[in-house]
């Protein structure tokens, strides 16, 4: 789908679903959001040497506390079901 235009429906400040055009009628045809634009992943790196030894569990809570943060602030409609793991 990169690269092409989407139209959304939007409730309530969210993204619900893709408004797909069919090529025949011109047509909006109601799609579910695909999973690629519902999950960020990406990689923590620190040259702290505190932080760097951190254990699992502590990592956790500084990004359970992060998706809180998330969930309360100006943008808490697209962050209402975040959650984050820890590898």
């Amino acid at each position: 789908m990169a690269g092409k235009e989407q139209n959304c429906y939007i409730l309530d400040g969210t993204v619900t679903s893709l408004c797909m055009k069919m090529p025949a009628n011109n047509m909006c045809m109601s799609v579910e959001v695909p999973k690629e634009f519902m999950i960020l992943s990406g990689t923590l790196t620190t040259t702290n040497i505190i932080m760097a030894n951190w254990q699992k569990s502590m990592w956790q809570d500084v990004m359970n506390r992060a998706a809180r943060s998330l969930s309360s602030g100006p943008f808490r409609t697209n962050f209402m079901r975040a959650s984050i793991k820890v590898n």
